[in-house]
């Protein structure tokens, strides 16, 4: 396998926690799949959600577009324990699929009320 893309994102955990409530549920369905919405719901601190908002950012940047063609939800995020593992659909995944990136996946960590993602697009 070979690196594609790289993409890094820095969030604070407490600007994110207060968006998750102050949106509405159509307003977060336009930013977080279900799978997403169901992994982060017991987390109180915004932590988790935090963490699949940079993960979403550090995505787009993997892929070399941002969010200028693609939807937040055409990417998914796995949080396993320290660990990021993204699905990507409609989109998302096709744009992957032209530049021949099979896989992405990393870190991430927290300190100070932030959240830091690193990822790594794979070929």
């Amino acid at each position: 396998m070979s690196v594609k893309g790289m993409g890094v994102d820095i969030e604070r955990v407490d600007r994110i926690a207060r968006l998750i409530r102050e949106y509405d549920d159509e307003i977060l369905q336009m930013i977080f799949t279900s799978y997403e919405l169901e992994q982060c719901k017991a987390d109180l601190s915004g932590l988790s959600y935090a963490v699949c908002f940079s993960a979403k950012e550090a995505t787009a940047k993997a892929l070399g577009t941002g969010f200028v063609t693609i939807e937040w939800t055409d990417i998914e995020i796995h949080i396993e324990m320290s660990r990021v593992f993204v699905c990507l659909h409609n989109e998302a995944l096709q744009i992957a699929n032209e530049n021949n990136i099979k896989n992405i996946m990393g870190c991430w960590s927290s300190f100070d009320n932030h959240v830091l993602v690193h990822l790594i697009a794979e070929g």
